[in-house]
C-alpha cells in the first residue's frame, strides 16, 4: 500500500492544552525523511476535523499532491527547495548552497534553539507583561551564548547556564523561573522529536523560596502621610463590609491581597495629578 505523502496534522507544537487552540497544518512527506509543513490556521481541539475537511484545506492538499506527482514525473529530487519552487515560485538556490543546507538538515543539532524559542513565543497569545518576562529569558540565553543550537541542550550545559544565572543579581526563585520557561520549550522539542532526550530530566535545579515581606515598623508607619493611613483604613473597612456575605470563602490572607491591590490603585490615582 502506497504511503499517503500529504496529510493533515493538528497541534504539532502541543499548545492546545494550555492555550485552548492549536495550529492546523498540511504535512508533506519528501525524500529521506524530509517534511514540509504549510500552516492553514488555528482552531480549537473540537473544531480541527471540521477545518481539515474545509475547502481551503482540501484545496491546499490537492495542490500539494499535484506538485508531488509532477516532481515524480519530472524525476526531480524530493527536496523542500524544489517543492517550494513549485508551490510558491521561490527561486531555486545554487546547487552548492542546497547541498550545504541538506547536510545541515540531516543534523538537527545545528538548528537554532534561540530562533525556535522566539518563534514559539510569537505563537503564544500573551499579555505584554507575560510576553516581556519570557523575552527577558530569551535575551538571557543569548547573553549566555552557549545554548544556541539543539545540540547545546545537554545536562552539562544546562547546569553551566544555571551557574551563569547565579551571578549574585538573581535569587534562586528567579533562576528557577528562567529554567521553567526554557524547559517548556525543550519539552516541545522532545514531543515533536526534534531532540531525542530532555536534558532537564537529568539535572536538579534549586527552586529556592520567596523572601517574606517585612512589615513596616512603627516608626516607618508614623512617617507615612495621614492621607495614606486614612486611605488604607478606609479600604480595609470597605472591603471587610463588601466581602462580609462571602466571608467564609475568603481567607484573611486573600483579603489582605485585595486590600493591597485596591490601595495601590487608589494611591496612584491620587498622586497621578501631581506628575502632570
Amino acid at each position: 500500500m502506497k504511503k499517503n505523502l500529504v496529510d493533515v496534522v493538528f497541534d504539532r507544537r502541543k499548545i492546545a492544552n494550555s492555550k485552548g487552540y492549536g495550529h492546523l497544518e498540511v504535512r508533506i512527506y519528501l525524500g529521506r525523511g524530509g517534511r514540509k509543513y504549510i500552516n492553514v490556521g488555528r482552531c480549537k481541539p473540537n473544531e480541527w476535523k471540521e477545518f481539515a475537511d474545509s475547502k481551503e484545506t482540501t484545496d491546499i492538499i490537492k495542490k500539494c499532491e499535484g506538485i508531488i506527482t509532477a516532481m515524480e514525473v519530472l524525476e526531480e529530487d524530493m527536496t523542500v527547495e524544489n517543492f517550494n519552487f513549485h508551490y510558491s515560485g521561490e527561486i531555486k538556490k545554487p546547487k552548492e548552497i542546497m547541498e550545504a543546507e541538506k547536510k545541515a538538515e540531516k543534523d538537527s543539532s545545528q538548528k537554532s534553539f534561540i530562533l525556535y524559542m522566539e518563534m514559539a513565543l510569537e505563537d503564544e497569545e500573551l499579555r505584554y507583561g507575560s510576553w516581556k518576562n519570557k523575552r527577558v529569558v530569551i535575551d538571557a540565553v543569548k547573553r549566555y551564548g552557549k545554548l544556541n543550537t539543539y545540540g547545546d541542550l545537554t545536562p552539562a550545559r544546562i547546569m553551566d547556564f544555571d551557574k551563569w544565572l547565579h551571578d549574585g543579581t538573581r535569587t534562586d526563585v528567579t533562576c528557577s523561573g528562567y529554567h521553567k520557561k526554557i524547559h517548556k520549550w525543550v519539552r516541545q522539542l522532545v514531543e515533536t522529536e526534534e531532540i531525542e532526550r530532555d536534558p532537564y530530566a537529568r539535572v536538579t535545579i534549586k527552586h529556592g523560596k520567596s523572601k517574606k515581606r517585612t512589615p513596616l515598623t512603627e516608626n516607618e508607619l508614623k512617617k507615612l502621610p495621614n492621607e495614606v493611613i486614612s486611605l488604607f483604613i478606609f479600604i480595609r473597612m470597605y472591603l471587610t463590609v463588601f466581602v462580609k456575605p462571602i466571608r467564609q470563602t475568603i481567607t484573611s490572607k486573600k483579603l489582605d491581597v485585595m486590600i493591597s491591590k485596591y490601595f495601590y490603585i487608589l494611591l496612584i490615582l491620587l498622586i497621578a495629578p501631581a506628575w502632570r
